[in-house]
């Protein structure tokens, strides 16, 4: 390759990096003297000033990725060049608590912006997500097809969480991914960067996410390695941090195989900028208990089984919270095959989700049970097998939100689909995969057309969502199933309920 194409390039990731405020104009030089040792050449042209014309930052990087003489595979070598232009971690740190003495607000918006300037959160990939909204009877719910992570088998999650073997970094959320340079086998996160918090007298870590589900997604995660645990500790961290942090929710995910998050092997939570459908659900009662009178308590309009806690006091409602996860843990109800344990092995646990609104408080806690039996293997309360070609991996705190995130396979599966409805021949693997969506499909839809199927589709993806989230809830959605759940509450609260 020419050397004097390089120089331009060069001139003009510098261009870019300065502009997004990556390095300040002292440090141009050390960035540029970097570049040129990483490319293996030398200077060849001081005119200032040159500029290549690029739409995106992808498209920037992959002009230069012809002048890599390292051979690295592409992500590998993005991340490279790009933690080249990076302040060094505790600049960061400094930058950020600078900004948050003035305003909370600003130091998150800093550090977001910076994650997606630097290529961390590539968002010209997440550009080539499909989403929409589906109206469901409890409201609009997100439907997004993800392209940037890969799909996940609840087996695979499982046996993750019980694998022991040792590795560098542990886990993705290991504090030590920051200037981690990759492998063919993992992901780079040269140019990563982490702020460190202290929560419930913890040390944690705050990172946002490269998949960026919603709305400035970030992760919270604990500086050791240590599996998820649900208990008053967590509760204590997540009032902590909507304490330092009020304009962000943060919810964990349930701590056990089937109904957790796809990384149960670290301590973590996920927070962010975003009012999900469950945000703005409302509740069908109102309740209190002379023990909590701060605490205004009700069952949440929701398919999956949740109740919402609303009071000004964080200790009282840290109290109760643990009270009512300790009873759940124990609470078992066969009329709705719900089982606390059996031979030992603990089911019930909790998604707990919490979020302020001036000074109110307002958590929510959504009941999970994770137990299997013959006619549902992957799971009672857990996607069943007529969904799974849409959707079979864990339902994770996202999306008991009301957010899908559906496998980036679905972008050619649903066009094929869409053939097969309209008379197409297709192969006979993807028939008896997609068998029991296209029986669902041609059940639910009249008059499929050629200018009808996409938003047929759309609509169908979005309701076979829906029908997920109601698999999830432990309480159905009518009359004798609600009453088991009032019954269930009455015990968690120990009898302790009166109508507010």
């Amino acid at each position: 390759m020419d050397n004097k194409i390089l120089e331009p390039l060069l001139q003009t990731l510098l261009g870019y990096g300065e502009a997004h405020q990556l390095f300040s104009r002292d440090e141009r030089d050390y960035c540029y003297n970097q570049l040129l040792f990483f490319f293996e050449v030398e200077k060849l042209n001081s005119i200032d000033n040159q500029a290549v014309a690029f739409t995106t930052l992808s498209e920037l990087l992959s002009m230069l990725y012809p002048f890599d003489k390292n051979h690295l595979p592409q992500e590998l070598f993005e991340s490279a060049v790009m933690n080249i232009l990076m302040p060094r971690p505790h600049a960061i740190n400094d930058r950020f608590w600078h900004l948050y003495r003035q305003n909370p607000e600003e130091a998150t918006s800093y550090f977001y912006h910076l994650a997606i300037a630097s290529h961390y959160i590539n968002k010209d990939r997440l550009n080539l997500d499909k989403k929409w909204k589906y109206t469901s009877p409890f409201g609009l719910l997100d439907i997004t097809i993800n392209l940037a992570k890969p799909e996940k088998d609840p087996k695979a999650i499982l046996q993750a969480h019980q694998n022991k073997e040792k590795k560098y970094p542990t886990c993705p959320l290991c504090k030590e991914n920051v200037g981690y340079a990759g492998t063919c086998n993992q992901a780079p996160r040269q140019q990563h960067r982490i702020v460190r918090l202290t929560l419930g007298e913890q040390p944690y870590y705050l990172q946002y996410s490269p998949y960026l589900y919603y709305d400035e997604h970030a992760i919270v995660f604990h500086e050791e390695h240590r599996p998820m645990r649900i208990d008053r500790q967590a509760f204590t961290m997540m009032f902590d941090f909507v304490d330092q942090f009020p304009h962000y929710f943060i919810g964990f995910n349930a701590d056990l195989p089937i109904v957790g998050g796809s990384i149960l092997s670290h301590d973590h939570a996920q927070a962010g900028r975003y009012t999900f459908a469950m945000h703005r659900a409302s509740t069908i009662d109102r309740y209190e208990t002379k023990r909590y009178p701060s605490i205004k308590i009700g069952r949440l309009h929701w398919p999956i089984s949740t109740l919402r806690l609303e009071s000004t006091n964080r200790t009282e409602l840290i109290a109760l919270a643990n009270q009512i996860l300790t009873h759940w843990r124990n609470y078992s109800d066969p009329q709705v095959e719900l089982l606390a344990s059996t031979e030992k092995t603990r089911h019930n646990t909790i998604t707990p989700i919490l979020r302020k609104e001036k000074k109110i408080y307002i958590l929510d806690l959504a009941l999970r049970n994770n137990r299997t039996n013959d006619a549902h293997p992957d799971g009672i309360f857990h996607p069943h097998r007529p969904w799974h070609a849409i959707k079979k991996e864990n339902i994770g705190l996202i999306e008991v939100m009301g957010l899908a995130i559906l496998p980036g396979r679905l972008l050619s599966e649903l066009s094929i689909l869409k053939s097969w409805l309209l008379g197409d021949n297709v192969s006979t693997d993807f028939m008896h995969k997609f068998r029991d969506i296209y029986d669902y499909v041609n059940k639910n839809y009249l008059n499929i057309t050629q200018d009808s199927v996409d938003k047929i589709l759309d609509h169908a993806v979005g309701a076979v969502f829906f029908h997920v989230l109601e698999d999830v809830g432990i309480f159905k959605q009518h009359p004798l199933a609600q009453e088991r759940f009032l019954r269930c509450l009455s015990a968690l609260l120990e009898g302790d309920l009166h109508v507010s």
